[in-house]
């Protein structure tokens, strides 16, 4: 702080007393961030005039040494919080914060691995994820599950699993996963684990995706498909030897590239955490899976009917099952497949002998996820990459290896996985302790997760708290 503190050269200044006496005070760099990311815990609604002054303001006055004032600014600019219905912009507040700090230079970004704890550049294949300390809970309490089930009196009840809402039988299950005909492609890179100590200096941004595999699919259920569908991520994509970092909607890749850009020189690590187990629908992987060998004149005229009727009730455009102009349908949006699936996923259906829902999410799904919970605690880390500073934003068709369902790549480079996944609210502990400060719903979690790109500062109490997580696991 000696640097900041530039009056009082030779004396500690009153914050680093402060800290010294174990005082949770931020730093100047700390206050940067948390009125950078404050609107974007609170949600979109919380843009405040009031808070870009009192943002220009708070820096400034620790520098001056009149800590009296600018601890009067914080709290009026946090007290703004509650006043979401007063006019002002989030860009004013990030305006005011730029203008008080200024450029920010990262730290050292790699530093040595401690090999008694992690041991980065291991394949994940030389691990056994049946016995890994970060899967056991979840595949104890699916045997666990699948074994009440099955001792059950009279007609099983079936096991809950997150990638559908119907409760299937074990021996649904076993099927899912004997019949899964699967072949890995040598177009991506092993999977490598890495340090929370690797990404210490810079930032950690949200990459939320579908529970997706890489590699190719060649048949569910044991039955070999006409045509293998490609499965490209998901969390693998960052791996592929033809691709960036992450693929999206344009508008998406846009909002993720420019919050790289505002960082101004620290590196930003984008983290994938995984959505709900039935959001592969969106992907053109799972309508090819589902309907892959799938030939509609063997349902009865009246159940297609019924089917489409039914469908059009939430879908106006859905031309009919057996319209020539189905597929053309179903490929133009996600939300079409989406809306698609989510009734082809009802039993009704199912045991009708429509496309089995359950059986084709369970096939494009990376094994590895497929069981992780679903809810407001996701679980993430599995994939990380550094982004490009720059940004770089590249249509997918310009790709060497295109994806088959996002338009807009963007740019980075793979640096591996957490030995084990991490709760969001570790990973990203500036966002959920803010929300919870706040009295945010947990409920609107995901809905805030999900809108706003986050950058949560890697520094040491990050690496320290991310890394008793995964010390921890097993114990």
């Amino acid at each position: 702080m000696a640097d900041y503190f530039t009056k009082l050269p030779r004396v500690p200044s009153p914050l680093e007393v402060m800290r010294k006496m174990g005082l949770n005070v931020p730093s100047e760099k700390g206050l940067a961030n948390l009125f950078t990311v404050l609107p974007e815990v609170i949600g979109p609604q919380a843009d405040i005039a009031g808070m870009v002054k009192d943002a220009k303001q708070i820096v400034p006055l620790i520098q001056s040494g009149s800590y009296g004032p600018a601890l009067s600014s914080l709290g009026m600019a946090t007290s703004a919080i509650p006043m979401m219905f007063l006019p002002g912009t989030v860009a004013g507040v990030k305006e005011g914060v730029k203008e008080s700090v200024g450029s920010i230079k990262g730290a050292p970004l790699y530093e040595k691995l401690n090999p008694d704890k992690f041991k980065s550049g291991t394949p994940y294949a030389e691990k056994d994820w049946d016995k890994a300390d970060g899967w056991r809970d979840y595949v104890d309490a699916r045997k666990t599950a699948e074994k009440k089930a099955s001792k059950s009196k009279g007609k099983p009840k079936g096991v809950d699993v997150p990638y559908t809402k119907l409760k299937l039988k074990p021996e649904e299950i076993e099927e899912f996963d004997r019949g899964r005909l699967f072949e890995p492609s040598s177009e991506y890179t092993p999977p490598l684990f890495t340090n929370p100590a690797n990404l210490q200096g810079g930032y950690l941004t949200n990459l939320y995706g579908d529970r997706s595999d890489i590699g190719i699919l060649a048949g569910i259920k044991g039955k070999p498909f006409d045509t293998p569908v490609i499965l490209d991520g998901g969390h693998g994509y960052m791996r592929g030897l033809g691709t960036g970092a992450w693929a999206s909607h344009p508008n998406v890749i846009k909002k993720i590239s420019n919050k790289i850009k505002s960082v101004e020189g620290d590196p930003v690590f984008g983290a994938y955490v995984p959505m709900s187990g039935e959001a592969t629908d969106f992907a053109v992987k799972t309508l090819k899976t589902a309907f892959n060998n799938f030939d509609i004149k063997m349902l009865p005229k009246k159940d297609i009917k019924d089917f489409n009727k039914t469908l059009k009730k939430t879908s106006k455009k859905f031309p009919g099952l057996d319209s020539p102009k189905f597929n053309e349908w179903a490929n133009e949006a996600g939300v079409h497949r989406y809306d698609l699936m989510k009734e082809l996923a009802k039993s009704k259906w199912r045991d009708k002998g429509f496309p089995d829902i359950a059986a084709a999410r369970h096939a494009v799904q990376d094994p590895n996820l497929r069981m992780l919970p679903s809810g407001n605690e996701a679980l993430g880390g599995q994939s990380i990459a550094r982004m490009n500073p720059d940004g770089t934003m590249t249509p997918v068709s310009e790709l060497p290896m295109p994806h088959t369902t996002y338009q807009m790549d963007l740019a980075g480079d793979y640096v591996g996985g957490l030995q084990t996944p991490v709760p969001r609210s570790i990973l990203f502990s500036d966002w959920y302790n803010l929300r919870r400060g706040v009295n945010a719903p947990i409920s609107s979690d995901n809905k805030s997760f999900m809108s706003n790109v986050l950058l949560q500062p890697t520094n040491q109490q990050w690496v320290d708290e991310v890394s008793t997580f995964l010390q921890n696991q097993g114990k």
